[in-house]
């Protein structure tokens, strides 16, 4: 990555997160977010050149942003609440699986080349977690910022936190089920196809957008104007992330070098959607299943 890539990347990533918060009003949150990503990064991360606290400083960054604003008032309303708490169930469970694999595994490869060409490019993904981490707390930070986030209970709040816990203990099974897949020697080089991953490629993402698709829908109960709709950006930004960066593009192409060209696998591909579960499960003809 060159220098210039890294500071248009750099001034893209700060324009986004400045151009969102001064719209609602956030800027302190945006400032608080990305100044724990320059601080993680200025005392461990760039000394030396090391990514072991990258996702432990993202799941920091999402508690202050909420426990902030959550805090930012003695009285709170139930949505106020609930929202906030969603919030700190979702980072517990991610961050402490993210910190297990960075200790169990040393490193995270996606970051050798950017170390390789220095400082500059390794500060890049630093300061794109701070957007990452503001972009999708948005919709919790701006309901407990706003005066109507303490209005009553509404037909939205129904339909959104049952929806969350829905989307989360969907990702827990689906998470759940393929970590037994892949720890049973029986299935060492193969994909999985049973369970929940029957109905959907990646079941475990389509629960993580339905979560966060949840919080919006709850949250706009507390929206009195319509530039609170940005807050939507949550689950949209989380889908584009899945989607079209980092999630299934990375997965699909370690697969596809794997197991294209095995019937199976092929056939599971095709008749499987990838993230929005259908209602029948895909069935191997049992001949033909990958060996």
């Amino acid at each position: 990555m060159s220098s210039v890539r890294s500071i248009t990347l750099i001034g893209v990533s700060t324009g986004i997160l400045g151009g969102f918060s001064y719209a609602l009003s956030l800027e302190n949150y945006a400032l608080l977010a990305l100044g724990i990503q320059i601080a993680v990064f200025a005392v461990h991360g760039a000394p030396k050149m090391s990514e072991k606290f990258y996702d432990a400083s993202g799941s920091l960054t999402h508690l202050a942003l909420i426990l902030v604003s959550m805090l930012s008032s003695v009285t709170r309303s139930p949505r106020q609440q609930i929202l906030s708490a969603f919030g700190i169930i979702w980072l517990t469970r991610l961050g402490s699986f993210l910190f297990q694999r960075i200790l169990r595994d040393g490193r995270d490869t996606r970051f050798d080349k950017m170390k390789k060409n220095g400082t500059l490019a390794f500060f890049v993904p630093w300061v794109i977690q701070a957007l990452w981490v503001f972009l999708i707390d948005l919709p919790i930070i701006l309901v407990n910022s706003l005066p109507s986030g303490g209005a009553s209970v509404s037909i939205l709040d129904m339909l959104g936190w049952p929806l969350w816990a829905f989307g989360f203990f969907f990702e827990i099974i689906a998470d759940s089920q393929k970590f037994a897949f892949r720890n049973d020697p029986k299935n060492h080089d193969k994909f999985i196809t049973s369970g929940l991953w029957a109905y959907s490629q990646h079941p475990n993402y389509f629960g993580e957008i339905l979560m966060w698709t949840a919080i919006a829908l709850s949250a706009t109960g507390s929206f009195s104007h319509p530039v609170h709709a940005l807050a939507w950006i949550s689950p949209l930004f989380t889908y584009f992330l899945l989607l079209k960066v980092s999630g299934v593009p990375m997965l699909k192409k370690k697969a596809d070098a794997k197991w294209k060209g095995q019937f199976g696998y092929d056939y599971y591909v095709k008749n499987t959607p990838e993230i929005i579960p259908k209602f029948i499960p895909t069935e191997i003809p049992s001949d033909k299943k990958s060996k």
